[in-house]
Order: structure tokens, then C-alpha cells, then sequence
């Protein structure tokens, strides 16, 4: 795995006038920082980071430092404006993270993210990153702590493309439907996980829309979206094997029936027209002249790792999907368009890496 690193000398920490009382101080070699970026993206890397924020603990879980700002200067190492030194015994625990504590909500507790919203607008949807390691004056006083960070979200990138010259497609938006949107993260231990229990879309639309060809089409790009597995929409409840559910309570089959099972599925807003001797003859989806873009949905079930991006490619040449749920219909009055479940592939491959493996 390639390391970029950004030694960060001179990163200085001396006690002044301020919220914090520092103890144990013990002037020497003061606490330096060396960074390290796990990423081939564009939103976060060595190049672009030019502020991060760090909150140190001793052994005891009393706070050295919190929320520190360091900034890049002309140079291209990192600062911050109050300065500290090592404690003459003992560790500190740096947990350093981007963006900072009320971007992030860390109110109640400085090792957690509560209830982030990924917000559906994905031109305002902001990286995270987090980095964690453990120093003290004797190891780490001439060498510094190396701190390596890693992304938090995944980034999610949805393509189309249509080989079927019997068809023409146009899509005016793309939608991630139930997925959660809102989450929290612990980042205190050895590992991190994702809550999240806010479903919710992601939705684009688009002031023109885009003809879908042979060539893939990006119809949303490098989403960040909170980590999570989810259960694909079932479109037919009839379908679904009933199961025992402890306590007395609804059987997947009844809860999808009673629309409580929804799942998430991603959707196009798009026009199907039907075409004969190289020429459009008939509109197919919608039907209807009075509407002439209508959602079209395929179940999915998706599984987002952090630090990993998934590249999703509708194939609209092997057959259309089901009418949109949210299109004013009932579960018992959905249909198919075009007789055929659309198709996709899905690779996937960490933030870091060249490209993309394991086709799904």
C-alpha cells in the first residue's frame, strides 16, 4: 500500500493563558506529528488537507488537549496556535479527525459523532477522516507520532448505460431510496462502527437530461454516504418466504405487505421510447402524454464498508425495472416496465486503490 507522508515538524505545544490547565509539563523535544493519507480520492488527501483537528487523553481518560486546530503553513507542515509539550510520565492518546467538532456534532463526548446527517445535497456532503495512535516523551519525542488516516463514509458512484438500439432512454435524476442518512460514530476503540437507524433518499435531478448510450453515463458521482447494510425493497410481499418473528411480532411477508419492509432500491427519472427502422416511434415510459419523465426502480441491496467505493452501473439494455413505490401506487399495483428486472453490476474497491475488483 503506497504511504504519502507529511512530516510535521515543528508542530510546538506550549502552555498559555487559556481553557486548558495543562500538569506534568516537562520542556523538552515538544510533540510533533508526522501525517499520513490512505487515499487516491479527490475530496480528502495529502494535497488538499490543509486543517485537521486533534483531542489527546492521558492513561487516565482525562483530556490533555481537545479540538485543536492545526493548519498547513507556507511550508506544508501543520500548526496549531496554542503549543504543548509531552507530560513527564505516562502516554497520550491522540484522536485527530477532519472536520471539526461542530461539523461533526462531538458535543457530549470528544470521541463521538452523534446523529451526522449525510445530507441528501451531495455538492454539500464533506469527507471524514479520523486518525488515532498513542505516544509518550520517551518513544516519541525525537521521532514524533505518526498519525495515518482513514475515511469514515462510503462514496457511492451510480453509471447507466443502454446497448439496446430497440430502445431509447433519457434520465432527468437518479435516487438512492431507504437507505440511512443520519448516524453515529464511536471512534473511542480499536475499531469504529456506523448507527444509523434514519432512512431516508438521496436524489438528484438533473435541468436537462442525459440520452443514455453504449458508453456509461455517471449519473451521480462520489456520494458520501454513512456505512451500512440494508435489505432490498421487495417489491411482490406475496414472494416473500414467511418466517417466525420473535415475540409475536409482524413476519417479513406481513411487514412488507403493511409497507413497514420497504427496503432500498435505486431509481431513474426517465423516458423509454420504443424506436422502429432507426427512427422514435412510440413513447413506452411513462405512458401518458401528460407526464413525460416518471421513476423507474430496481431492488437493491446494499453493503458500504467505510474507506470503499462502489461503483454501480444500471445496464438499461437487459429490461427496465418496476414502477417507483413513491409513485402514488400500492405495493399490489406495482409493475414492471419493459417485462424485465434492470440490471446492474457492482465493483468495489478501496478509496486507496488503483482500481476496482470483485465484480458483483
Amino acid at each position: 500500500m503506497k504511504k504519502i507522508l507529511i512530516i510535521a515538524a515543528s508542530i510546538l505545544f506550549i502552555s498559555a493563558c487559556n481553557k486548558y490547565e495543562i500538569k506534568d509539563q516537562n520542556k523538552g523535544q515538544a510533540i510533533d506529528f508526522r501525517v499520513a493519507l490512505e487515499t487516491k480520492a479527490t475530496e480528502i488527501t495529502t494535497t488538499n488537507l490543509t486543517e485537521f483537528y486533534v483531542t489527546a487523553l492521558k492513561d487516565d481518560g482525562s483530556i490533555y488537549f481537545e479540538d485543536l486546530l492545526f493548519t498547513r503553513n507556507v511550508s506544508g507542515y501543520f500548526e496549531s496556535g496554542q503549543k504543548y509539550y509531552w507530560p513527564a510520565e505516562g502516554s497520550l492518546h491522540f484522536y485527530a479527525y477532519y472536520p471539526g467538532a461542530d461539523a461533526l456534532k462531538i458535543i457530549d463526548d470528544p470521541l463521538k459523532i452523534t446523529d451526522y446527517n449525510a445530507v441528501s445535497d451531495i455538492t454539500k456532503q464533506t469527507d471524514i477522516i479520523i486518525a488515532k495512535a498513542t505516544g509518550n516523551k520517551t518513544a516519541n519525542q525525537e521521532t514524533g507520532v505518526e498519525l495515518e488516516f482513514a475515511h469514515q463514509l462510503s462514496q457511492v458512484e451510480i453509471k447507466a448505460v443502454n446497448n439496446n438500439a430497440a430502445y431509447t432512454y433519457s434520465i432527468k435524476g437518479v435516487k438512492i431510496a431507504n437507505v440511512n442518512t443520519v448516524g453515529s460514530l464511536d471512534f473511542s476503540g480499536t475499531s469504529t462502527e456506523w448507527v444509523s437507524e434514519t432512512p431516508d433518499d438521496y436524489v438528484i435531478e438533473y435541468e436537462n437530461a442525459k440520452p443514455i448510450l453504449s458508453d456509461p453515463v455517471t449519473l451521480m458521482s462520489n456520494a458520501m454516504l454513512i456505512p451500512q447494510n440494508t435489505e432490498a425493497w421487495v417489491v411482490n410481499p406475496e414472494d416473500v418466504t414467511p418466517e417466525e418473528t420473535p415475540e409475536g411480532g409482524d413476519t417479513p411477508a406481513e411487514q412488507a405487505e403493511e409497507g413497514d419492509n420497504i427496503g432500498s432500491y435505486i431509481s431513474i427519472l426517465v423516458q423509454i421510447n420504443r424506436v422502429v427502422d432507426n427512427q422514435t416511434t412510440a413513447r413506452v415510459y411513462p405512458k401518458g402524454a401528460e407526464v413525460e419523465y416518471a421513476w423507474m426502480a430496481a431492488p437493491v441491496a446494499f453493503n458500504w464498508v467505510a474507506g470503499y467505493k462502489y461503483v454501480i452501473t444500471l445496464d438499461l439494455g437487459k429490461g427496465g425495472g418496476y414502477e417507483d413505490p413513491d409513485n402514488d401506487v400500492t405495493d399490489d399495483d406495482v409493475e414492471k416496465v419493459l417485462g424485465g428486472q434492470m440490471k446492474f453490476s457492482v465493483s468495489v474497491g478501496s478509496w486507496y486503490h488503483t482500481g476496482y475488483g470483485q465484480n458483483l
